[in-house]
């Protein structure tokens, strides 16, 4: 039985993650490289997706050269949220993703908007797809 894959959310890091360069680079902004400093960091965040569906957390990355990874939801075996001062003000938190993936170990979800939900949303789903693929987690240590 082949189970339709669904997009369940999708979206962008908040552009908050490059406050400290704009700022640094808004001092300095009359040398003009800052500029390109700013504008760069810009389009690294804008160009940076990510995408929960039914059964896999995708994340594409890069301006140039594109990067696509792709985590089985069943591999997530820990979710942990760190939410700053300066992110929490905003509702923004940062979610970092353990898993038993062999080509990305840990993946860093940074400023994500309403974070808890985010983390509640991800754990179902991982709880649920383990269920119906009647996954079983052993870790040999």
């Amino acid at each position: 039985m082949l189970i339709q894959e669904e997009i369940i959310w999708e979206g962008t890091p908040s552009q908050l993650v490059n406050i400290k360069c704009y700022v640094l680079c808004g001092i300095f902004f009359w040398t003009i490289i800052p500029l390109f400093v700013m504008y760069w960091n810009y389009l690294k965040i804008k160009n940076t997706k990510f995408i929960i569906t039914s059964q896999r957390l995708i994340s594409k990355e890069g301006v140039f050269n594109k990067t696509t990874e792709q985590i089985e939801l069943y591999r997530i075996k820990d979710i942990i949220l760190i939410e700053p001062f300066l992110l929490r003000i905003f509702n923004l938190g940062n979610i970092t993703l353990i898993t038993s993936d062999k080509t990305k170990l840990n993946l860093l979800l940074s400023a994500m908007h309403n974070p808890n939900n985010m983390r509640d949303t991800i754990r179902n789903l991982v709880e649920d797809l383990r269920v119906s693929k009647d996954v079983k987690e052993v870790d040999f240590r």
